[in-house]
């Protein structure tokens, strides 16, 4: 994965909040990304491996994929 744009879904890890965020991967294929939760205010930097693009695919399908309880913040 060359530099592929897109988002990154990433979760507060003082608080659980959920977030979906601007960004980018790099060519070995991780993702940087800093950001203060909106709901608790902690700063945080986050490295996640990107081991695929998305892009193309159906957002209803990845979409019905996920598990978000509904206690959880958004």
């Amino acid at each position: 994965m060359g530099g592929v744009s897109g988002v990154l879904i990433v979760g507060c890890q003082n608080c659980g909040r959920i977030m979906v965020l601007a960004g980018a991967s790099d060519p070995s294929g991780s993702a940087r990304v800093a950001f203060t939760c909106r709901s608790c205010g902690a700063g945080q930097v986050l490295q996640l491996n990107v081991s695929s693009s998305a892009e193309g695919r159906d957002l209803k399908e990845m979409v019905l994929g996920m598990a978000i309880p509904s206690s959880c913040p958004m």
